[in-house]
């Protein structure tokens, strides 16, 4: 298991955070330095990297939202979902800058170009991590079942059972009229 903590500022909440981070996961704990593209980032990106070298190792993973630069109005569409607000109004919520996407290694490079080596462990980081759709398999869950009770009977009774629990002063007619829509 791998953590990363993506950190926003080198503060003393920060320094607690690493040193929890380095007990637990030890050398698989990792501090992201990450672009916000605000003012003073470089700066920002300096001081966490200095406070996360004496706990962790710092690591330039891409925060991205996308795959390419063109879909950055499909994050802001994610966004409006999220805040559930409408593209009109979604305002300062919606990502600053449209450069949040997977980028080469050369961008990455030029981007982190003062931590060099936060880019190399970033690559070593992503070696690591290789999955295959190949590696599930399929598990039917067990089916409670109560003697004498199909599987659909079982579960009508206890979820009327926990819908008295839910509504003890009686189940809504609301309720009742979607069981009834559903069951129908």
């Amino acid at each position: 298991m791998i953590a990363i903590l993506v950190a926003d500022r080198a503060n003393g909440l920060l320094r607690m955070q690493l040193i929890r981070l380095r007990d637990i996961f030890g050398a698989n704990a990792f501090c992201a330095l990450t672009l916000r593209r605000r003012p003073r980032d470089h700066l920002r990106l300096y001081e966490i990297a200095n406070m996360a070298r004496f706990s962790v190792s710092p690591s330039s993973p891409p925060t991205m939202c996308f795959p390419c630069p063109r879909p950055a109005h499909l994050q802001d569409v994610v966004t409006c979902i999220r805040e559930r607000t409408t593209i009109d109004d979604v305002g300062f919520k919606r990502e600053r800058h449209a450069d949040r996407y997977l980028k080469s290694p050369d961008e990455m490079a030029r981007l982190f170009k003062l931590w060099p080596e936060a880019v190399a462990r970033s690559v070593e980081i992503a070696d690591r991590c290789r999955f295959s759709l190949d590696e599930l398999s399929y598990q039917y869950p067990h089916e409670v079942c109560i003697p004498g009770m199909t599987p659909q009977q079982a579960l009508e009774k206890l979820t009327w059972e926990g819908a008295a629990h839910r509504y003890p002063e009686g189940v809504p007619e609301h309720v009742e009229k979607a069981y009834a829509m559903n069951s129908a």
